[in-house]
């Protein structure tokens, strides 16, 4: 079916047109998914109509982290399969129960996120240890490569067939030049986390985001460069004494960004956050305490 094609032996993708979905089959018809892909819209039914197609029985899920653009399928993929979820580390954790989603996307009043909660509400049945370089999955075996910085707890995942899941850890080149502010958690931790995927040697790699490489030397480095210059275009948006909202109020004016919920101010107001902190880590901006603000200066 096309949509569904195989990256080598047993490792195969499924093509979400703006996101890969990894699939290992661990037989004719049982597969580990490696992410779930986003639920908006009709992806959900996309995904599973595209297993059904090809007569696949989805035996468990290991996902790279917990964003809703890579567990959004989990909860219904698990009622459909009653297959296990493997996750590591916080994000594990976030989509338990509604309170929990609720406590991670403070200070959101919770009617502005039921869509998107109901996407991470996600029972997860086997937590990766800190300290798991790889994990059996129904007889077969999957290295783990930790990899923060995109977020918390992000893993790469490495296929029997040495295929590396990626998933948000690197952007092919294209994907990421479209994005007006690619997000990392800490920059500092992911510029070290993408050097860090240059000494993999793996026979190919998927990106979430979106491609599949031989090589990632290119994607890693354009990433940084990019990443880079995002930061300085923001840095040029800071003037003397200005608050954090200051900064988000001239970012999102001098970067055309459009606003058209609160619910994207709140995401944007989030994604700025690690260019102003990394800019401070690197010493480009120092910052005052006066009369109940932090001020920054350049």
């Amino acid at each position: 079916m096309e949509g569904f094609y195989n990256v080598k032996g047993d490792t195969w993708c499924i093509d979400l047109k703006h996101t890969l979905i990894g699939i290992y089959k661990i037989n004719k018809n049982d597969v580990v998914m490696l992410d779930s892909g986003i639920c908006f819209g009709n992806k959900t039914n996309y995904v599973i109509d595209m297993l059904e197609s090809e007569n696949l029985n989805v035996k468990a899920i290991i996902a790279t982290h917990g964003h809703f653009d890579h567990i959004g399928n989990n909860k219904k993929i698990v009622e459909k399969y009653n297959c296990k979820v493997y996750m590591y580390g916080a994000e594990a954790y976030m989509g338990k129960d509604t309170n929990s989603i609720k406590f991670e996307r403070t200070p959101l009043p919770f009617k502005e996120i039921e869509n998107i909660a109901d996407c991470l509400i996600n029972n997860v049945n086997v937590f990766i240890k800190p300290n798991e370089n790889s994990i059996e999955v129904y007889g077969k075996k999957f290295d783990i490569i930790h990899t923060p910085g995109h977020s918390k707890s992000h893993i790469v995942i490495i296929t029997p067939d040495n295929i590396a899941m990626l998933g948000d850890a690197v952007m092919t080149t294209d994907e990421i030049e479209k994005t007006k502010i690619p997000y990392a958690a800490n920059f500092l931790v992911d510029f070290d986390t993408k050097k860090k995927l240059l000494s993999l040697n793996c026979d190919k790699y998927i990106i979430s985001h979106k491609g599949i490489r031989d090589d990632i030397s290119y994607d890693v480095n354009n990433n940084i460069d990019y990443i880079q210059r995002r930061a300085k275009a923001i840095l040029s948006c800071i003037k003397q004494n200005m608050s954090y909202d200051d900064i988000v109020a001239s970012v999102i004016k001098n970067m055309s960004i459009n606003i058209d919920s609160r619910f994207t101010f709140s995401d944007i107001y989030g994604m700025i956050a690690p260019y102003v902190q990394y800019l401070e880590e690197t010493e480009r901006l120092k910052v005052i305490y006066d009369n109940g603000y932090i001020r920054y200066n350049c």
